[in-house]
Order: structure tokens, then sequence, then C-alpha cells
């Protein structure tokens, strides 16, 4: 029995031409190539059994999801 599933969103972040995020390979991005690691995140749980995760980039792009 599985007890475990693996969602990793976004899969890819293009706001514009330059590829911002990418969850597989963290190179080929604009913070690879301005030498900034981001940080590896997890999930949260809340009271009511949803998952959540936020993604805050420098420069202030920010994202999340609530499963």
């Amino acid at each position: 029995m599985l007890n475990y599933a693996v969602l990793n969103f976004p899969e890819a972040l293009w706001p514009s031409l330059e590829l911002t995020y990418r969850v597989y390979q963290p190179t080929g991005t604009i913070w690879s190539e301005r030498q900034i690691v981001l940080e590896q995140l997890g999930w949260q749980r809340d009271e009511q059994g949803n998952s959540h995760s936020v993604r805050r980039f420098p420069g202030g792009i920010e994202i999340g999801v609530v499963v």
C-alpha cells in the first residue's frame, strides 16, 4: 500500500521570457545564472488536513498551492 504521494508544483515557471523556476533541474534559471540557491521546500499541513506550499522568489514573485 502506498503511504505517500509526490506533488511538485509548479513544475516550471516562466513569468517572462526567462525561466524562473524548474523543480527537477534547478540549473538554467535566472537564479542559477546569478548564483542564487533556492531553498528546498516541503509541504505543510493545516488543522483541516489541507496541504499547502508557498515559494517566495527573490525579486518578489510568490506562488502557492493548497491541496
